[in-house]
């Protein structure tokens, strides 16, 4: 027998009716809003020349043809969203560019008023998942996918495949199905290398199915083959795909398939000027592809989970990411706070619900430069950690910290990450503090050596400094200053065999806010940091680390 072709999935991009009001979420009312504007799904509607840099509620509205049991699924909005159904308030989106879904019942078939509002207001309560600090802008929208799927009585609610060995192709899939489950039933299961399904019996709305791809192929950065699996329960039918690989971390070292690798790479934010997160996939594939083309091997997605797409892009580029949850320079009230909490934990296990099938994944964050030299950073970050593990125990977990010798949280990670920018915050008396390299990092790699955490990779999750394009004269802010500053990082990383990996801080130019911070800090309203520009113009220092990276054979 064969399984049905896969279940529908319907992509709602497209052109939208919108509006913009400026009060918040909790008072909209989408029956006196007037549709007069149209806008892009997906989309950041303050990119728009008119709602430039506007505070307040972006509304879109679309006609849908649907009924019975339906599944919503919303791969990012930000700040905040709402979603009405035929005037119905169907919930909340509290969960800034992190995918989340919403199934109800959309009643009798035929066509219906579907409305989501997202909202780029900022809220300063503790709980607050975006604070108007953070350092990288706050666009506003629907900025990624939309999708619809009509759902039978019975359906598939998730699948995660955990490979077990790279040796034998065995893997754990990990099956929940959701509505008016059967007491007994029956799963239909088919690897792309199979040529008739398995018949395996449930009487539970969760499974745990161990088995052995046959004639697999395992995923490699040098050969990254995929497979796929297909499940047939009822009526519905999903396919997902997965790689071959194991991780390993605990000899100092991060392995991939027993392989030693070192990792080389960028933060990269999902920002451009004139889109806001909604980055098209071209550009985003564009990157990538330069990113690779230099001689990398590794983005750390810098500070929200990253997108489908782009990690489709990643599972077939070879590319490793660190994927982690939205955050940025949490204070202690907000990490003590028990929304917040209860935010970040639903957070964490929404991304690790998303991305966990992807084999580009090879760590878990969360937290950037939170306050985890407090006990309430040590309680939260504990709890994210078995939020983690309780989905997928397959992964290194970790999370970037600024607190340098002050952390208290080494214990919790499987990997120590630090970010440090020694020669620009520090040393800035001096016009050239170099040697501040290798003292401040070494300090770090010996401190956590000192905290017992020898036998954990050691990353540079964020080191870097700002380059005005066009600027030649040396000093701070110029692209020579910002090449000799990378390279010296560069070839400190590459010798030294203490360092797992680099991520370079960062990629490409991107928005944040000049006041915010002091014009001085942020000229133009941009994070200048970048190796290229916002427009993906590359400085000095892109060619002095391509050449670099040329000369080791990377």
């Amino acid at each position: 027998m064969k399984i049905a072709e896969e279940s529908v999935v319907r992509d709602l991009s497209g052109v939208w009716d919108f509006a913009f009001a400026e009060e918040p979420l909790e008072k909209l009312d989408p029956a006196t809003v007037s549709f007069t504007e149209a806008a892009p799904v997906p989309g950041c509607f303050d990119t728009l020349p008119d709602h430039y840099d506007f505070r307040g509620c972006g509304i879109y509205r679309k006609r849908v043809v649907c009924g019975g049991k339906v599944r919503l699924f919303f791969g990012g909005i930000t700040l905040r969203g709402a979603v009405w159904f035929d005037g119905r308030l169907l919930g909340f989106l509290e969960h800034p560019l992190t995918p989340e879904e919403i199934v109800f019942d959309a009643g009798k078939r035929g066509e219906h008023t579907l409305v989501v509002a997202a909202e780029n207001l900022f809220h300063e309560e503790s709980s607050s998942q975006f604070h108007q600090y953070y350092d990288y802008y706050g666009f506003g929208g629907i900025c990624r996918e939309v999708t619809l799927e009509e759902l039978p009585d019975c359906y598939i609610q998730h699948i995660s495949v955990i490979p077990l060995s790279a040796e034998t192709g065995e893997v754990k899939i990990l099956v929940s199905l959701a509505g008016n489950v059967p007491e007994k039933g029956e799963l239909f299961l088919c690897f792309d290398t199979q040529e008739e399904p398995e018949r395996i019996p449930f009487c539970s709305s969760r499974m745990e199915i161990v088995r052995k791809v046959p004639s697999f192929r395992k995923w490699e950065m040098e050969h990254p083959f995929l497979h796929s699996v297909l499940l047939s329960a009822g009526k519905h039918v999903r396919k997902v795909s997965f790689g071959i690989r194991v991780l390993s971390w605990n000899d100092g070292t991060l392995r991939i398939n027993g392989k030693k690798v070192k990792l080389i790479g960028y933060n990269r934010h999902d920002s451009h000027p004139e889109f806001g997160y909604a980055v098209p996939l071209s550009l985003a594939a564009s990157d990538l592809h330069q990113i690779q083309a230099q001689g990398c091997n590794f983005i750390r997605g810098c500070h929200y989970p990253q997108s489908e797409k782009f990690l489709e892009l990643c599972d077939r580029m070879g590319m490793l990411v660190w994927d982690e949850t939205l955050a940025w320079g949490n204070k202690e009230e907000h990490l003590a706070d028990p929304l917040f909490r209860q935010r970040q934990k639903e957070a964490a296990f929404l991304m690790v619900r998303a991305s966990v099938n992807h084999p580009s994944v090879i760590l878990w964050g969360f937290l950037n430069e939170c306050a985890s030299e407090t006990k309430a950073g040590y309680e939260l970050i504990s709890q994210l950690r078995q939020t983690i593990l309780a989905e997928d125990p397959s992964r290194p977990i970790t999370f970037a910290s600024s607190r340098g010798t002050k952390e208290i949280c080494l214990d919790l990670v499987d990997v120590v990450s630090f970010n440090a920018y020694p020669a620009w915050y520090l040393g800035i008396n001096e016009k050239k503090p170099f040697h501040l390299i290798p003292e401040v990092f070494d300090e770090l790699v010996a401190f956590a050596e000192k905290k017992n955490c020898a036998n954990k990779p050691f990353i540079i999750s964020e080191t870097g400094v700002a380059a005005v394009i066009g600027e030649r004269n040396g000093e701070r802010w110029s692209e020579d200053y910002q090449s000799e500053y990378l390279s010296r990082v560069l070839e400190y990383v590459l010798e030294n065999e203490k360092i797992t990996g680099l991520a370079v801080w960062q990629f490409a130019n991107s928005r944040t806010y000049s006041a915010t911070s002091g014009i001085i800090v942020r000229p133009r309203g941009m994070n200048n940091k970048g190796v290229v520009d916002e427009y993906r113009r590359p400085k000095l220092a892109w060619f002095t680390l391509a050449e670099l990276l040329k000369k080791r054979g990377r």
